[in-house]
């Protein structure tokens, strides 16, 4: 006769004959219940026959799928017939619960799953007992099924005898480890003998179920196992009951049924043992490993206090709960129960560091058991801290029985249970059964309500100073606004008057809440006002500013006499009085400030005048310009030189530095008594740039009442000896003997006293690119002379600038650049050639020149001079030029409006080629080359130097003299994105050198000082 050990692992007693898995929580404060977790669903699954569950597992698609067996017919949930007595069913359901397949597993006997693993694969590992092909009364049956739950493989494991999976658990390798029961002899697949009449036994199989190892444990009489776990270390703890005393593998022994806990490490070698009990039965349904690294086990007990058990029975079957550590050792433990039957079947571990217990009652209302029994047998829950103590209860059921409930958390407080039940629809239940006992899910929890919050206005000013906030309105439910938002009568709305992150927590009727937030901008705050006056009026400084601070968004009105600047935070005045400024912030709040301006300009009454004469003989064009001087004091009153200046106002084209050629060739008072400096001007004003400054040495004297300086005849030159336009020079007279020049300015002690200075022009940009074809249309390489001009009266700093020639480059052949001279200098110079990602009518490429540091700016009126550039392909075949769009027919230097030129990266002159949808032209992204010599003089026989944006090119690196002769060379390949090289310089004379570098698309030099 085939023997069913399954009773002996679920704990079957009296009229609990049926497994059903279920879930309810109530919310509790000491042992008042405050609230109750509200359910979400339920489903019904089943057939006209009889359905066991055994347990749910969550899937990787929301779902879940309910294992357990069936005998019903193909009726109701049910698509295939059973094959035998009792056939394991498999159903998938989706997030709601809503049934998407199921499967039915088994042969002509029984056939019934306990146990389910998820595998890597999507599919799903099966456990539990079968008798249909059985060689011993029952096997451990193994089945594979995919992720639609069609059967892969099977495999069966036991003895002689009978043979039962009940828990399984994946190892770290991927293999499984099988635990469950046995009464079979050694034989088959056993390899050990029982040591009593049932033992626990597990079976270690690889990820395809082939057997790879087997150990049995027990002592003399019945061990059952129902629970294993997976270790930290990679062994297992084996958990169970046992009635057997010590000895075999058992080293301790309580009462009648025990609490039996076995350590295995990876081999299934056991470790240590405990029991734990008193002087009557408990069994053991559930063990989890805790966080602290110790497990938790859960069962029931009908024992007195005694022995490991702190608290007595109130009756019957109650809840035992034992918390032991990492080495088993019992750190405490808690009962739980009525006056009736009361079982844990399930228990897991909550985000609270505290545990659910799940499991099943028939007791009233009392004990620990403060809700009645909805029926024959409900499912019970149990919550309980970290410490075992309870914090609340509930019960969930029908009229008939609902028991042995399995569970799982599926979120934050939500839970899934699954069961048997054969209660008809009412209380918790909204389905009947469709026929004996069926599968019965239930979803608790809370679902969170949507809430937004939404402000009246976008932000706080004074205009608006307080905002609104309003909430979600959900009928029934309460609002808890945070700290700074006041509540309107207990609703939904709040008011805030200050800026920052608001939040509200909804909570609904049914206990359910969330959490919406919103932050607040702006505040009701004035700004801060003041004003700063940048000094006293005079006829040094006849204009004066005022400065209020800086106030991001704000607008600034000033009173009637301050000129406001560009709309912003400064106003200048000329006249002393009483000035204020409003401010008034983007938040509509504003504030006001005054300030007092006091001075004038009275020029005193002096009688100096500057008299002037050309020795140029009216020359316009020079390399240097010729001002005669004499200083006159036509008053009474002596002056001291060394408290006067004069200014000769002028404009410098192609402009070089004026320091080195300002003479004064002779002087009545002493050449060395007067000294000249070129001051440039930071605005432009009419007919000059610049001026040149005189002044007098202490030794110089005074300028007696009546006299005269005599002459001074002075030189002004650039250094470069390049040639001036004195056309349009202010303070350029044509005169050939002495005359009064008031377009020469004098001052005394900074006041003007002499003179009319030029008035201030607008500042005009107007940079132009003039060019000179030097190859005709059709050439293997592109020459072309190139100059730069500041045409307008502001300086432009040369880093800022770029200039581009646009060109097709007829092929795939890779372009090359050479730079052949520049006036500048060409180390002063950067080029690269460029490719445009999308090619455009008359261009596919461009050749970019830019310009170093070390220039400082390019003046007005000046220009860069020749810079002279071939390009050509790496092959030598030829271009076509005609059809390049900024090729330009031989012909002298002329301006060139298709190459095109930019200040910060922004055009500023000619015109880019384009598609004929007007899109611009755009780069292929690409590295610029960048040089960095490490160690400058250079002190040894090699110079190192770090090279970056080669972008895979090839490097030449070549050392010539200031005069072009070649010293050095080498190349290499770029192959990093910064790479270090060395070039030996050994034998070379010290002084400076030049050294370029180059790829075929970019080029760069630089000046290097050998020292030795």
């Amino acid at each position: 006769m085939k023997r069913n050990l399954h009773y002996l692992t679920k704990n079957h007693s009296g009229p609990l004959t049926r497994l059903v898995w279920t879930v309810s929580l109530l919310l509790m404060t000491g042992s008042l219940v405050k609230a109750q977790l509200p359910k979400q669903w339920d489903k019904t699954l089943g057939g006209s026959g009889s359905e066991t569950a055994s347990l749910v597992v969550a899937t990787t698609d929301g779902g879940y799928l309910l294992a357990g067996y069936s005998n019903s017919l193909v009726d109701g949930d049910k698509t295939a017939p059973n094959a035998g007595d009792y056939d394991a069913w498999l159903v998938k359901v989706d997030v709601n619960g809503n049934k998407q397949w199921d499967h039915t597993y088994g042969g002509s006997g029984y056939d019934r799953l306990s146990s389910v693993l998820a595998t890597a694969d999507g599919g799903f590992l099966l456990g539990g007992g079968s008798s249909s092909t059985a060689e011993g009364d029952w096997d451990y049956w193994l089945v594979k099924v995919d992720a639609t739950g069609t059967k892969q493989w099977e495999h069966t494991f036991g003895g002689p005898g009978t043979d039962e999976i009940t828990s399984m658990v994946a190892a770290t390798d991927g293999s499984y480890l099988l635990a469950g029961v046995s009464e079979s002899p050694a034989g088959r697949d056993k390899t050990a003998p029982n040591m009593g009449f049932v033992d626990y036994w597990i079976v270690k199989v690889d990820v395809n179920g082939n057997k790879q190892w087997d150990k049995a444990f027990g002592s003399s009489i019945w061990d059952a196992l129902s629970s294993v776990i997976a270790t930290a270390d990679g062994g297992y703890l084996l958990a169970g009951h046992s009635n057997s005393p010590v000895g075999g593998d058992k080293t301790e022994a309580k009462g009648n049924y025990d609490y039996w806990i076995v350590k295995v490490d990876a081999m299934g070698n056991k470790q240590w043992d405990k029991a734990f009990g008193s002087s009557k039965r408990e069994g053991l349904a559930s063990a989890i490993a805790t966080s602290d690294g110790g497990y938790l086990l859960a069962g029931h007990s009908d024992s007195p206090d005694g022995g490991d058990k702190t608290a007595p029975n109130i009756r019957n079957y109650d809840y035992w709960l034992v918390k032991v550590n990492a080495d088993g050792s019992k750190q405490w433990d808690k009962t739980f129960g009525g006056s009736g039957v009361d079982r844990i079947s399930s228990a897991i571990a909550t985000s609270d560091g505290g545990y659910l217990l799940a499991g099943y009652s028939n007791s009233p209302n009392d004990g620990d058991k403060i809700a009645p029994n909805k029926g024959d047998i409900d499912y019970w829950l149990v919550k309980v801290d970290a410490n075992g103590s309870k914090q609340w209860e509930q019960t969930l059921g029908s009229s008939g029985a609902d028991q042995y409930p399995s569970m799982i958390a599926t979120g934050a407080g939500n839970y899934l249970l699954l069961g048997s039940s054969n209660s008809p629809a009412g209380q918790d239940k909204t389905d009947p059964n469709n026929g004996d006992f069926d599968y019965w899910l239930v979803k608790l929890g809370c679902v969170s309500p949507v809430v937004e919050i939404t402000p009246s206005t976008g932000q706080l000013s004074c205009t608006t100073p307080t905002v609104t906030l309003t909430a979600t309105s959900i009928p029934g439910a309460s609002y808890a606004f945070s700290t700074g938002a006041a509540q309107v009568n207990g609703g939904n709305t709040a008011m805030v008057t200050q800026a920052g992150t608001y939040s509200v927590t909804v909570t609904t009727s049914s206990g359910c809440s969330a959490t919406a937030s919103v932050t607040v901008m702006g505040s009701t705050t004035p700004p801060t006002a003041s004003l700063t006056v940048s000094g006293v009026i005079s006829c040094v400084n006849p204009t004066v500013t005022l400065t209020a601070p800086v106030t991001a968004g704000a607008n600034y009105v000033f009173s009637t006499g301050a000129t406001q600047i560009n709309g912003g935070n400064t106003a200048t005045v000329t006249q002393a009085g009483t000035y204020s400024v409003v401010v008034t912030s983007f938040n509509g709040c504003s504030a006001t400030a005054s300030m007092t301006v006091s001075g004038s300009c009275s020029p005193p009454a002096l009688g100096i005048s500057v008299l002037h004469l050309d020795n140029d003989n009216k020359q316009l064009t020079n390399n240097s310009i010729r001002p005669y001087l004499q200083l006159a004091n036509e008053g009474a009153t002596s002056i001291a030189y060394q408290d006067i200046t004069l200014r000769y106002w002028l404009t410098v084209e192609e402009f070089s530095p004026l320091n080195t050629n300002l003479v004064i060739d002779w002087a009545q008072l002493g050449t060395g008594k007067i000294k000249m400096k070129y001051v440039e001007l930071p605005q432009p004003r009419q007919g000059a740039i610049g001026y040149i400054e005189y002044s007098f040495d202490s030794s110089a004297g005074s300028l007696a009442g009546g006299a005269n300086s005599g002459p001074i005849q002075s030189r002004i030159g650039k250094n470069d000896w390049t040639a001036f336009n004195e056309a349009d020079d202010y303070s350029y007279a044509g005169t050939i003997n002495y005359t009064k020049n008031n377009r020469i300015t004098a001052y005394l002690a900074g006041q003007l006293v002499w003179g009319t200075e030029p008035t201030l022009v607008d500042p005009v940009q107007s940079l132009k690119v003039y060019a000179e074809s030097k190859s005709s249309a059709t050439t293997n390489s592109i020459s072309t002379y190139v100059q730069l001009r500041n045409e307008g009266n502001v300086s432009v700093s040369y880093p800022k600038l770029t200039v581009r020639y646009w060109l097709t480059a007829e092929g795939t052949s890779p372009l090359n650049v050479y730079l052949d001279y520049a006036q500048l200098g060409v180390s002063n110079l950067k080029g690269k050639l460029v490719r445009l990602t999308t090619p455009v009518p008359g261009a596919d490429s461009y050749l970019e020149l830019s310009f170093l540091p070390t220039l400082g700016n390019l003046y007005p009126l000046s220009g860069t001079g020749n810079i002279q550039y071939r390009i050509a392909k790496s092959d030598w075949s030829n271009f076509n030029q005609s059809n390049d769009h900024s090729y330009q027919p031989s012909g002298p230097m002329a301006p060139n409006p298709k190459m095109t030129v930019y200040l910060d990266g922004a055009l500023v002159y000619g015109t880019e080629p384009s598609a004929p949808n007007a899109r611009m032209a755009s780069a292929e992204a690409s590295s610029e080359l960048k040089v960095v010599v490490l160690g400058n003089p250079i002190l040894g026989n090699e110079v190192e130097l770090e090279v970056g944006g080669a972008d895979g090119q090839p490097i030449r690196l070549l050392l010539t003299d200031l005069q072009g002769h070649i010293l050095a060379e080498k190349q290499v390949m770029g192959r990093e994105a910064f790479e270090r090289h060395q070039l030996s310089v050994a034998g070379q004379s010290a002084g400076i050198k030049l050294l370029r570098v180059s790829t075929p698309t970019q080029w760069q030099t630089v000046k290097l000082l050998k020292v030795n």
